[in-house]
């Protein structure tokens, strides 16, 4: 779900883009202090739990083959400020992406996340996710140890170019590697350009 609020005593509008969709496929939303929104997330091919819900705008699966996507993630915008967060669950646990606006916008980003050792090595990931804000974006991600991305078959530290509203998503599967069980913790991420940026697990 999405969850929309905004400190307006007025209504004001909210447009939400489905990254890669066409503008016919936008929603928009009336919000106002009084009057938060919320947006349900469809599941894929008609589903009606949120259990295996592994592919769908928001959430990709673990076995995905290429690393940059052109058609994941959302723009959500308005003509005054609001505050998002988006809230999901699976089979056993529940979690919560919130919105920074302005402030998620850096070239430079230190990653963050759990430890997969509790206390022998347990079959989970960790992730990042960049997303560009403009076309011919540079980005380089250096780790402080040895990492497997499951998903990237190029050179460390890893470097790839994003166009703007790309995304790259970096999969650190924890039998991969003994580094990927918290390699990801110190990661660090930096661009020619400003980008978006999650990680955890």
């Amino acid at each position: 779900f999405i969850y929309i609020s905004t400190p307006s005593v007025n209504p004001i509008t909210v447009v939400i883009k489905p990254i890669g969709a066409a503008r016919a496929d936008y929603i928009y939303l009336t919000v106002s202090n009084e009057a938060p929104a919320v947006e349900n997330i469809r599941l894929p091919n008609g589903a009606t739990s949120s259990i295996g819900m592994w592919d769908t705008q928001l959430v990709i699966p673990e076995s995905l083959g290429a690393a940059i996507l052109n058609d994941k993630g959302y723009i959500i915008e308005a003509e005054k400020p609001i505050y998002v967060s988006v809230r999901l669950q699976s089979d056993a646990q529940a979690g919560a992406i919130v919105s920074k606006g302005g402030a998620a916008l850096s070239k430079s980003f230190l990653f963050g996340g759990f430890v997969n050792f509790s206390p022998i090595q347990i079959d989970y990931n960790s992730f990042f996710s960049v997303m560009a804000t403009e076309d011919e974006t540079e980005v380089t991600v250096e780790f402080p140890k040895g990492v497997v991305l499951s998903n990237y078959q190029g050179t460390y530290p890893v470097s790839f170019k994003l166009e703007k509203n790309e995304s790259f998503v970096g999969i650190l599967d924890a039998t991969n590697s003994a580094g990927n069980i918290d390699g990801l913790i110190g990661g660090n991420l930096t661009s020619n350009q400003n980008v978006v940026v999650i990680s955890g697990c």
